[in-house]
């Protein structure tokens, strides 16, 4: 369902909605490392705030889905440190 809100025409265009969803393809058969790059593109795709919050924010959680807990605390924390958002998407 995520999905569908990132893929809107409100996400600034397709480089970021196709980062995107390339980023979330790419959890079931990437290590790790390669699935925080691939949200990591995709979140420097777009300028808006709460864009950027909710890419970062779905890398967080599939961290924690890992049990890769400092990671998620550091992209938390990032997101926190940059003044970013993240909309309550469930």
């Amino acid at each position: 369902m995520a999905l569908l809100f990132f893929a809107g025409p409100s996400w600034g265009g397709q480089g970021v909605g196709k980062a995107l969803d390339e980023a979330m393809k790419s959890r079931a058969t990437m290590p790790v490392d390669e699935v925080i790059q691939q949200f990591q593109n995709a979140a420097e795709q777009t300028l808006n705030p709460g864009q950027k919050g909710n890419v970062l924010g779905l890398l967080a959680d599939f961290l924690m889905e890992k049990r890769e807990w400092y990671k998620a605390i550091e992209i938390d924390e990032r997101i926190l440190k940059e003044g970013l958002r993240r909309s309550n998407l469930g």
